[in-house]
């Protein structure tokens, strides 16, 4: 069955059981493959799709909006969504690097927070400041998305901050990722772990 046919757009956004229904044994394959937590994936796309409405579905097929020039679609288009995942979400954070500095791609910064349980907050990425900057992010999903939420993935229109979007984000939350933490705690919390099966999603 191709994923492009089970997965329209809705006219709504999808509930976060809905959300988990339809997307979690993606974001179980993304985690086997970076090493990134369940949690954190499935916030991403939560966030970064308005729980299912825009380009994780047909026709963009684009979970995590990669290669997505303009902020306008039509954004990088995939033949469905295990393209989207599989040559475009996890080919991105495995060839494309962290924009604060580290010499790492995304995956290996996402990854190594993780599995240290720590992470400090860089001063900037090239988008400019970061809120928490210097901060030791220490515990469970904490220094996950405080990796990711400093990367420069989102660029400064959504730095994955708690208190809105561009400057006022990075003035008003507390450290880059707050937001990626709150979803991912709020609505995903049973999946705060890295995936260990090989299994590619079923409709692939």
């Amino acid at each position: 069955m191709s994923c492009s046919s089970k997965y329209q757009c809705p006219t709504q956004p999808l509930s976060p059981t809905d959300f988990i229904n339809n997307y979690v044994e993606f974001a179980r394959y993304a985690s086997y493959q970076l090493k990134w937590p369940v949690a954190l994936i499935l916030a991403q796309w939560s966030i970064e799709s308005n729980w299912g409405l825009v380009d994780i579905c047909d026709p963009c097929n684009n979970p995590a909006n990669t290669g997505r020039p303009t902020g306008n679609c039509p954004c990088t288009q995939y033949s469905d969504l295990c393209d989207g995942v599989s040559i475009g979400y996890i080919s991105f954070a495995q060839n494309n690097y962290d924009h604060s500095g580290s010499g790492k791609t995304y995956a290996n910064l996402v990854a190594d927070a993780f599995s240290s349980g720590s992470f400090t907050i860089p001063n900037s990425n090239n988008y400019g400041c970061l809120p928490g900057a210097g901060t030791n992010v220490i515990g469970d999903l904490k220094p996950a998305c405080a990796a990711l939420g400093s990367s420069g993935w989102a660029q400064t229109d959504y730095c994955y901050c708690s208190a809105g979007t561009g400057t006022s984000c990075c003035n008003n939350s507390n450290w880059a990722g707050q937001t990626l933490y709150e979803r991912a705690i709020n609505y995903f919390a049973d999946y705060d772990y890295i995936d260990t099966t090989t299994t590619y999603p079923s409709c692939c």
